[in-house]
């Protein structure tokens, strides 16, 4: 089985030398790969899109695209949720659930 992963910046195939791509795998009759493509932060747009692509045999290729990519590395509050509950012996048990926020960019 011949398959090609590659990627676009906007639509603009981007060099092999910026990514790497593992071998292709067999696992239960199954085929597996995938790739690492790095973006310096001085690099990227928020209007730049990044597509990896995925060619299988003679078939259409399959691409999945990702935009503003660097919008997660922003600061962003955590929501907060309290809980609580009665326990069996009486007991009160407080719960508190942080999420959907992002840490420093430094972390």
């Amino acid at each position: 089985r011949s398959s090609d992963l590659s990627w676009k910046k906007n639509a603009t195939k981007v060099d092999k030398s910026q990514y790497t791509n593992d071998g292709l795998t067999k696992h239960l009759g199954n085929y597996t790969m995938s790739s690492i493509l790095r973006v310096q932060k001085t690099e990227a747009k928020d209007d730049f899109t990044y597509t990896c692509v995925v060619v299988h045999d003679s078939q259409k290729p399959v691409e999945a695209s990702a935009q503003n990519i660097f919008a997660s590395l922003k600061l962003r509050y955590p929501k907060i949720e309290l809980l609580q509950s009665t326990n069996s012996d009486g007991t009160l048990t407080l719960t508190c659930h942080a999420y959907d926020y992002s840490p420093r960019s430094e972390e």
